[in-house]
């Protein structure tokens, strides 16, 4: 009797094993100083008539670095019945989806996918308190105030500016490259949601003319024009 239910147990677990797929996404350990992935989480069924940047949507980011601070992988467990997801990277990512079956795949360098997977998300429990000193180690110089006597460099200040100028320009190319991939996908509409704010009313109106007719007619493209407006 007690073989019987060991046995009922191990096919148990394997076959939860088998039913749940895996989505492993790792910083390259040559080049981890700023390897990011952004992951749009996206549910169909309600993104023609809601904002990008509302709560049916989520956008989680990944951070790679050398720092021993910082995870060097993350994970997506892929279910059915569930939400779908739609991904987006910024290379160097290296991007493993494996069902456990003959027809894995294996993405690297790529700036994105339309594919849609069923997803539950989070982040590698081997990682996770790591993660959270890391953070807390943010906030804590987040919270530290300027003092008197303290002498701060005018060229690395003047550096992060020049980083978020150059930054609009790399969005904006990486939008365009992503469009010409992938002409017809909802993504396009998601990204210039999203970003709208970082591009700026015209550039994001300049490539809003350039969408194709069915995302042009959505009820999605009627409030990103709203929000522009507002802006």
């Amino acid at each position: 009797m007690r073989i019987s239910l060991t046995l009922l147990i191990l096919l148990y677990f394997a076959g939860s094993s088998i039913a749940q797929s895996l989505l492993t996404i790792r910083g390259k350990t040559d080049d981890l100083q700023s390897s990011q992935v952004y992951l749009f989480f996206v549910n169909p069924a309600q993104s023609d008539t809601t904002l990008v940047d509302s709560a049916t949507v989520t956008r989680q980011q990944f951070s790679f670095k050398k720092s021993l601070q910082e995870p060097k992988q993350a994970f997506l467990r892929l279910r059915n019945h569930s939400k779908k997801v739609a991904f987006l990277w910024d290379n160097p990512i290296e991007v493993n989806f494996s069902d456990r079956s003959p027809t894995s795949s294996s993405v690297t360098n790529s700036v994105a996918t339309t594919e849609w997977y069923d997803f539950t998300a989070g982040i590698d429990s081997t990682h996770e308190q790591q993660v959270v000193v890391f953070a807390n180690q943010k906030a804590a110089l987040l919270r530290q105030k300027p003092q008197k006597g303290v002498t701060y460099d005018s060229n690395r200040v003047m550096s992060f500016v020049r980083t978020g100028i150059d930054l609009m320009q790399v969005r904006r190319r990486q939008l365009i490259t992503f469009r010409e991939r992938h002409p017809l996908s909802w993504v396009n509409l998601y990204l210039l949601c999203w970003y709208r704010s970082e591009l700026g009313r015209a550039s994001v109106y300049q490539l809003m003319r350039q969408l194709p007719t069915h995302l042009k007619e959505s009820a999605l493209y009627g409030q990103l024009d709203l929000a522009l407006q507002e802006m």
